[in-house]
């Protein structure tokens, strides 16, 4: 089982930091299949092979997520687009 840990700072309100998650993760999130939940400031992404959160703080964005083994053998490609859609939403 591999684990994806992602900390990444933001300036935005908690609000518009939601909605950019919210439109840089969730089409992926939605095109693999997954559930995605909020529940206060946190996403939680669940699905086959995949258990995870982000949760929004007020100057800071935590991805935690733990991969099944289908999922762990591409884990760094997750990582990357986990990475490279942040970026673009968040500068």
């Amino acid at each position: 089982m591999a684990s994806i840990r992602i900390r990444r700072r933001h300036t935005d309100s908690k609000d518009d930091a939601r909605r950019k998650v919210e439109e840089a993760i969730g089409p992926h999130v939605s095109k693999f299949g997954l559930k995605k939940t909020w529940k206060g400031d946190t996403l939680e992404i669940k699905g086959k092979g995949v258990n995870g959160t982000l949760t929004v703080g007020d100057a800071d964005l935590n991805i935690d997520m733990k991969l099944g083994l289908p999922a762990s053998m591409v884990s760094s490609k997750i990582e990357s687009e986990l990475n490279t859609e942040l970026s673009k939403a968040f500068g």
